[in-house]
């Protein structure tokens, strides 16, 4: 259906209606239709995902993609750390990708990837010693886990463009419990890598 005429369309739907479109448009994967109904929920009904979330037990119901390979998760954390692992993998299928590209993969607020729980957390040294705020992964590598789910989402996308892997084309992360910036981040995602792309073909040409 045209977005104009969904969007119209959804507008005077109540919060069941809106959740059951939801659902049938993931199911499809109909990515901008699924964001205007998240736009639409979080619009007029804030909180909805809490509501949700308390229902099922706290749970944080989610999927990960990964070059056509599905996998439904419970938690957040789960869905975050198996997508991570693929991408870790990838880069070790491309001769492995140094060590400084992989930690380029972190945000100015924190770190996602180290090689050690202390120099993930160097800024914040008590965290290392709680063995809940990172996963260990393969490569010796250490995953941050103490982040929102936006900045999971961003910690995905980063090492994404490192090991070249395309969003929607190449692997996805929906989750239930979207937060309005959850959803512009899944929104900008695609324009990000294309201008992505686009900034490498200059570099290239460049050094030709």
């Amino acid at each position: 259906m045209d977005l104009t005429k969904f969007k119209a369309m959804i507008s005077g739907a109540d919060k069941d209606g809106l959740l059951r479109v939801l659902k049938n448009v993931r199911d499809k994967n109909a990515h901008e239709h699924e964001d205007l109904v998240l736009q639409e929920l979080n619009a007029r009904f804030p909180g909805w995902e809490v509501t949700r979330r308390a229902k099922s037990g706290g749970r944080t119901f989610n999927t990960a993609v990964w070059k056509g390979q599905e996998q439904s998760f419970a938690t957040a954390k789960d869905g975050f750390t198996w997508l991570v692992e693929r991408m870790l993998r990838e880069a070790a299928l491309q001769g492995g990708v140094e060590d400084s590209r992989l930690k380029i993969a972190s945000s100015s607020c924190c770190k996602y990837l180290a090689r050690s729980p202390q120099e993930l957390f160097s800024g914040s040294p008590h965290l290392a010693e709680d063995g809940n705020n990172f996963q260990k992964m393969p490569g010796g590598w250490y995953l941050n886990v103490n982040l929102s789910n936006e900045h999971k989402f961003g910690a995905l996308a980063r090492m994404s463009w490192v090991v070249r892997a395309r969003y929607l084309a190449d692997w996805d992360w929906k989750v239930d419990a979207n937060t309005q910036d959850f959803v512009n981040r899944r929104s900008m995602q695609k324009e990000l890598d294309e201008v992505h792309e686009f900034l490498e073909q200059l570099m290239m040409e460049a050094s030709e």
